[in-house]
C-alpha cells in the first residue's frame, strides 16, 4: 500500500470500508494507459520450454483459463484474439488484444476505441511461478508481432489505480497516461467520474452504462 498516492491510498481506504458494508458497495478507480508499439525488432531466443500462440476460440487450452466461458466468447466477437504462453500442455500465462468495443463483465462501462490503429491489451495473466521468468516478455514479443501485422500503433488499457506493480510493469513498457475513471457503486446506482467523455454519468448498474471514447497522445 505503501506505493500509492496519498489519493490513491484515500481512495482504497473508502472502498476497502465501503466492502466491509456490503460487496455491493464499492469505490474503483483506474488509470487510462496508452502503449506504442515498438518496430520491428529481432525477437529474443524462445525462453526455454515457454512456447506462446495465438488460441481459437474453440482451443481446449481455454478451459485453463479461470473466466467465464460467455465472457471469453465476447472477447473473441469483439473481435479479439487470446495469446497464450505455455510449457509442454501446461499454460503458464495468456493476454487479450481487442480490436472492437469492449464491454466490463460487470456493466459497469464499454470502452470504445479512437480509430483503426488503436487497440485494447487486457487481461495479462502469468502465473506466480514463472513471474520471474520471460513469460511476461515473450508474451508481449508475440502481441507487438500481432499488432505491427494489424497496424496498430497504439495499444490502450485501463489498469486499477490500486494495483502500483501493473502500472508499473506498463510504464516499463513506454505506457504513458491519457486519462483517469473512477467508478463509486451504491446498491443499484453507479456514479461514473473522470477525465474523459462523457465525464460524470449517473446510471443504474447493468442498464445506461458509460461508453468511454479513449484517445491515444497526439
Amino acid at each position: 500500500m505503501s506505493a500509492l498516492g496519498t489519493l490513491d491510498t484515500c481512495l482504497h481506504a473508502i472502498h476497502a470500508g465501503l466492502q466491509r458494508l456490503s460487496p455491493r458497495l464499492g469505490l474503483e478507480s483506474f488509470v487510462l494507459v496508452a502503449q506504442p508499439v515498438p518496430p520491428g525488432l529481432a525477437q529474443a531466443a524462445p525462453s526455454g520450454s515457454v512456447g506462446v500462440r495465438l488460441a481459437a476460440p474453440n482451443d481446449p487450452v481455454l478451459s485453463q483459463v479461470n473466466r467465464p466461458p460467455e465472457e471469453l466468447q465476447r472477447r473473441f466477437a469483439s473481435p479479439g484474439v487470446c495469446l497464450v504462453a505455455e510449457k509442454g500442455s501446461r499454460l503458464v500465462g495468456f493476454l487479450w488484444l481487442l480490436f472492437g468495443a469492449y464491454r466490463e463483465p460487470d456493466g459497469s462501462c464499454e470502452f470504445e476505441l479512437s480509430g483503426s490503429d488503436c487497440a485494447w491489451d487486457l487481461d495479462v495473466f502469468v502465473v506466480p511461478q514463472e513471474r520471474l521468468g520471460r513469460s511476461f516478455v515473450r508474451l508481449w514479443e508475440a502481441a507487438n508481432a500481432v499488432l505491427r501485422e494489424r497496424r496498430i500503433r497504439w495499444s490502450m488499457s485501463r489498469i486499477s489505480a490500486f494495483n502500483p506493480r501493473s502500472l508499473s510493469s506498463h510504464r516499463a513498457l513506454g505506457a504513458v497516461k491519457v486519462g483517469r475513471i473512477s467508478f463509486l457503486r451504491l446498491f443499484d446506482l453507479q456514479l461514473f467520474c473522470g477525465t474523459v467523455r462523457p465525464f460524470v454519468k449517473l446510471s443504474v448498474v447493468g442498464r445506461g452504462a458509460p461508453r468511454i471514447r479513449v484517445k491515444p497522445p497526439a
